[in-house]
């Protein structure tokens, strides 16, 4: 491996910056409410800490690989983000989701007695139906 190669991966190049500090810092614990998580992560422009509730309805959604309502998908970074600003700089709040992530939140949901299994596998089904119209609808627009 080259020296420039090896200072890219030792986090001189694309193993560094804010995104990767943000993800390391991110703390997730389950809401009070028991309604679904908590995500924590410090905003990279004011440090604020800030806290999002992301509820077990949407954790599923995301899970099954689709954004829910207020939510983008980051190609860029593979990951779903809630439309929400710091409220202390009004920035956008770098908190973000994997489907991977949210199926592992959903399953220990489940296992903590805090989501319903029904209610878990009711909701993927219709966001998997969902998906199967809105591709439906995709191939026939392109006859």
């Amino acid at each position: 491996m080259a020296q420039d190669e090896f200072e890219e991966v030792a986090g001189l190049g694309i193993l560094s910056g804010d995104a990767i500090r943000t993800h390391d810092s991110a703390k997730v614990r389950p809401s009070k409410e028991r309604d679904g998580v908590v995500v924590s992560v410090s905003c990279v422009f004011c440090g604020r800490e800030n806290e999002v509730t992301v509820e077990w309805a949407e954790l599923i959604i995301i899970s099954q690989g689709a954004a829910p309502p207020n939510w983008q998908y980051d190609a860029e970074h593979g990951m779903f983000r809630p439309y929400l600003g710091c409220p202390s700089c009004k920035k956008p709040i770098a908190a973000g989701l994997t489907p991977d992530e949210c199926s592992r939140l959903v399953r220990a949901g489940i296992a903590a007695r805090s989501l319903n299994m029904q209610v878990a596998n009711q909701i993927a089904a219709q966001v998997q139906q969902g998906q199967q119209a809105q591709q439906q609808t995709q191939g026939l627009a392109r006859r």
